[in-house]
């Protein structure tokens, strides 16, 4: 059974690559069509919380989050602890929550106007848990959030809150950050964002097949 499913996997995943590499290969209109597929956002906050996702680009997150708080109606910024390898605590490297802690206070934003999770989060989903179980220690709660991260990330961001807080009554939207090169439009001329969009699709793969609860449910 568990050699039939890694079939299953293996073989979605070459077809995901496959077609991406088709599509560059013609050179055609249609290139952008495959990164456009990804993005899902409304393009500004609503009322409530604003919650800057960690990982890779998240710098460009955070000065987003801080724009959505200053000229929109965001009411505070969110950002999660993540989990720090010892080698870079070590070397002197400083934990990112601490950086953009550092970074919001420069910018004069009031500590009554950033919320920090705790829960060393290392993942989307994990973030989002972590989120739910701080916003049930809240009152009052926020009725809406609004997610900022990259381009290639918001569809499934917004996907995964969703599905995390359905129930809650809490409304959940994205808003894409800029990110240092690339676009939906010119994704492929780029190393950095042709690789973005390429594991995107892997991670849609990996969630939609249910592969993590399958991963989870093996016995170790």
């Amino acid at each position: 059974m568990q050699n039939t499913q890694i079939k299953r996997i293996s073989l979605v995943a070459l077809a995901t690559a496959g077609l991406i590499f088709a599509i560059v290969l013609s050179r055609g209109s249609w290139l952008p069509l495959p990164a456009k597929w990804l993005v899902n956002e409304d393009g500004k906050a609503a009322p409530g919380w604003v919650i800057a996702l960690m990982g890779d680009g998240s710098e460009f997150r955070i000065s987003k989050a801080l724009s959505l708080l200053r000229h929109q109606n965001a009411e505070k910024i969110v950002i999660s602890e993540t989990l720090v390898k010892e080698f870079d605590l070590k070397n002197g490297c400083l934990p990112p929550v601490v950086t953009y802690l550092n970074y919001l206070t420069e910018k004069d934003v009031a500590p009554s106007d950033i919320i920090v999770t705790k829960c060393a989060v290392s993942s989307t989903q994990e973030e989002a848990d972590c989120l739910l179980k701080t916003i049930k220690e809240t009152s009052p709660p926020p009725t809406q959030i609004t997610i900022v991260t990259s381009w290639f990330h918001t569809s499934r961001a917004l996907w995964i809150y969703q599905r995390t807080f359905k129930g809650t009554g809490v409304a959940v939207q994205t808003v894409a950050a800029q990110t240092p090169e690339g676009s939906a439009e010119n994704w492929w001329r780029y190393e950095s964002t042709f690789l973005d969009v390429f594991l995107e699709y892997l991670k849609w793969t990996y969630w939609r097949l249910g592969i993590r609860d399958w991963v989870n449910s093996v016995p170790s």
